[in-house]
């Protein structure tokens, strides 16, 4: 059953854990940062750090020693456990690691067996953390041997398990005896300090080491190999651990381990020894040429202070981008930012540097955690950059053209830094040269008591102070580029606006001018509307018969000349139409009267048949009612033709039809449309026309009402008219009569009416 604590099962860990846990460093020198920073950090505080590499047991290992404090029991135990983290700050002196887990992932990332050996308090630790025996074991949980003896004596320490943690290490390292492992601490000089050995390296799938121990010898290299991109272990003909860069000169950080070290730390404390030859570390916020500062103060941080921004040439050209440190650490390494990420010139070989604290580091320490903040600060940082370049080119363009006038040629640019610093072998302080020198030629040992200025050349005096990172920092360059240039943004945004102004003014104006025309036309509109309602009441009287013009003079009901116009005009049609009528009439009566004179014929019919009447067949015997003559037939055409109804008709005819007003005009000239000139006629009061007499009583009707009258009577004459000329037909059918010696049909009559109803209709 598994262990037990206050009646609560304890949290397992697989074995497999220790590899999963070591793939958060796809670089592998991060994973070796993590073993520097354990020798770096204040707990340990070593001195010097010595990185080699060696056969033990004939087998390639990768050794860490430094002369630190060392370690006890607990302490390896805590190492070698994790989330344990009990680094504080000592004199000023940050710790790197807060995780607890940076030996573990970095170790177990570069091969699969660590051992470590410990000196503190004359007592030697040993402490074995080993894939390889975990999986032997078949281990459910992870198991770290510890044993402990003394540093004079030699004699263990015995506990629980420190003789099956002495089996363990003996059998699964690669010490095969307790005095190998004893022997082991020889190597550590000094009465402390710690020595980790890793061994089983790891391989890619050729089977050969992933770092390249043969070109350099006193470095390690990350191998470019020339394999296939289909190989494991490559990407694009390089290897899958160099990172990817869009510069042709790759730093050589990414992929030297001495070029790495010596940018590791802002300001270095710890001399670093790779392969048996020192690092020569610089502080490179003081190895840049042409040097200036600016301040940023971190945004959505209202605690965190200015920062102060170091920017300047690199004395590599093509190393350029911005050098970000977290607690004096380095975790991202020429990153590009502003101007720098575009395929031109501009910002090339400027590198800027910045310890930003408040920001919060990724797992492996090579990136920082994609927050608001992270974001702010890298556009801060594109920005001063950008300021710097645009100031630099401008002064140096200047300096140029200062130079071609008087003749001298170009400004030559050096390659040298503002400031040389070098770092005391014996007591570790940084030193400032009085003359600039390149670094590159400096001796590897180098003394306090080798500084020509008298001020620092002893080691028992105090560093040279840097420049205060107070809170009134401020930028050590008047920016005048971008001065200038914002004041020719403001100026050209300034026009923008007016423009914009101008152009809105000028909207406004056509606006206004719009509105004016909208105004005129609403007021034509209204004239326009006003005039159509009066049109529309005119027509509507009209329809309902109240107005008439007669004459082209708009009459009135009240006045005496409209009513003697009308009975005199209406008497007239209706006596020509009652006279027609008796004409009618008496032709009648002389055709019929006429035709009675004439001797009828009888016609033999068939047998037990009466006879018929028959007309006599004409004879040669002209003048006779047999045979009436061409002469008689015109005579009687001719009454026929005088009793026309073309009178009658005329002044229905007459009859003109408008959409503003009916004109009736009994006169033979067609009427005249004008505007009612009357002085007693007001337009919109109504009028009502005078129509027929009957039966001798004086009666009031509309003009439609009038013209209906008029044309039922001739109607009525037609028909009558119609009547006499079928009788005709039938009595003297030698007369031959057709339709068109009808002068008016009752068709027309109608078709006439039509109209009239039809244009009163439609107004």
């Amino acid at each position: 059953m598994a262990d037990l604590e206050k009646g609560v099962r304890k949290s397992a860990m697989s074995p497999k854990y220790l590899h999963t846990n070591s793939t958060s460093h796809t670089w592998p020198f991060s994973a070796i940062a993590e073993l520097i920073d354990n020798a770096y950090d204040p707990d340990v505080a070593a001195k010097t750090l010595w990185i080699d590499v060696q056969f033990e047991k004939q087998e390639l290992c990768l050794t860490f020693t430094d002369d630190g404090n060392g370690m006890k029991e607990e302490k390896l135990h805590k190492m070698l456990s994790f989330g344990f983290c009990e680094k504080v700050e000592i004199n000023g002196h940050k710790p790197v690691g807060h995780y607890g887990n940076g030996f573990k992932s970095g170790s177990m990332r570069l091969g699969k067996d660590a051992i470590v050996f410990s000196k503190k308090d004359k007592t030697l630790s040993v402490g074995f953390l080993s894939q390889t025996y975990l999986c032997a074991i078949n281990a459910e949980t992870i198991m770290v041997p510890i044993v402990m003896w003394h540093s004079i004596t030699h004699e263990r320490q015995m506990t629980a398990d420190s003789d099956a943690s002495l089996a363990a290490i003996v059998k699964y390292s690669l010490f095969r005896s307790e005095a190998d492992l004893l022997g082991e601490f020889d190597n550590i000089n000094g009465p402390q300090g710690t020595r980790i050995i890793i061994s089983k390296l790891r391989t890619d799938s050729t089977g050969n080491s992933e770092f390249d121990f043969k070109t350099d010898k006193y470095d390690i290299l990350i191998p470019d190999d020339n394999v296939s991109t289909s190989n494991v272990g490559s990407y694009n003909g390089k290897s899958k651990y160099k990172k990817p860069d869009r510069q042709d000169d790759v730093p050589e950080c990414d992929y030297s381990l001495r070029a790495y070290c010596s940018i590791l730390y802002l300001r270095p404390k710890m001399r670093i020894i790779i392969r048996g030859k020192k690092v020569r570390t610089r502080l490179i916020a003081k190895s840049l040429r042409q040097t200036e500062t600016d301040v940023y103060k971190p945004q959505l941080d209202s605690n965190a202070k200015p920062v102060k921004i170091t920017i300047g040439f690199n004395t590599k050209k093509n190393h350029y981008g911005v050098m970000m440190y977290h607690r004096n650490r380095l975790i991202k390494a020429y990153e590009r930012v502003g101007h720098q990420t575009k395929a031109n010139e501009m910002g090339v070989g400027v590198v800027g540097i910045i310890e930003c604290n408040y920001l919060q580091p990724t797992h492996n320490k090579q990136d920082f955690d994609y927050t608001k903040q992270y974001r702010a600060c890298m556009k801060a940082l594109g920005s001063k950059v950008n300021d710097y370049w645009n100031e630099m080119n401008g002064l140096k363009r200047q300096s140029a053209g200062t130079a071609a006038q008087a003749s001298q040629g170009p400004v030559a640019e050096s390659n040298l830094p503002d400031q040389t610093w070098v770092q005391c072998d014996r007591c570790l302080k940084w030193r400032k040269l009085a003359d600039i020198h390149d670094p590159e030629i400096l001796p590897d040992k180098w003394y306090c008591n080798m500084n020509t200025d008298p001020t620092f050349s002893s080691c028992s005096v105090d560093e040279e102070p840097e420049d205060s990172d107070d809170e009134d920092l401020r930028p050590s360059y008047d920016k005048t580029v971008k001065k200038q240039m914002e004041r020719e943004k403001m100026e050209k945004c300034m026009r923008r606006e007016e423009e914009k102004r101008q152009q809105k003014l000028e909207q406004e104006r056509k606006i206004q001018e719009m509105e004016r025309k909208l105004k005129r036309t609403q007021a034509q509109l209204q004239i326009k509307e006003r005039e159509a309602q009066h049109k529309s009441r005119q027509l509507q009287a009209v329809v309902a018969g109240k107005v008439v013009v007669q004459n082209g003079v708009a009459l009135r009901n009240d006045t005496p000349v409209y009513r003697q116009n009308m009975e005199l005009n209406t008497q007239r049609l209706l006596t020509q139409i009652e006279e027609q009528r008796i004409e009618m009439e008496r032709q009648q009566e002389q055709i019929l009267s006429r035709h009675q004179q004439v001797p009828q014929v009888v016609q033999p019919g068939p047998a037990n048949h009466p006879g018929t009447v028959s007309q006599p067949r004409p004879v040669n015997q002209p003048g006779t009612l047999n045979q009436p003559s061409t002469s008689r037939a015109a005579d009687l055409k001719n009454i026929l033709k005088r009793s026309s109804l073309s009178s009658l008709i005329a002044p229905l005819k007459k009859v003109k039809t408008d959409p503003d007003i009916i004109v009736l005009d009994n006169d033979t000239e067609p009427a005249v449309k004008r505007k009612c000139t009357n002085v007693n006629c007001t337009q919109t009061d109504p009028v009502e026309i005078l129509t027929r007499v009957p039966d001798g009583n004086l009666t009031r009707l509309s003009a439609l009402e009038q013209q209906q009258v008029l044309l039922q009577r001739t109607r009525e004459l037609s028909e009558l008219r119609r009547n006499v000329s079928q009788l005709l037909q039938v009595l003297v059918p030698e007369l031959n009569l057709r339709d068109n010696d009808i002068d008016v049909d009752s068709s027309e009559i109608d078709e006439l009416l039509k109209q009239v109803l039809q244009a009163n209709t439609q107004s």
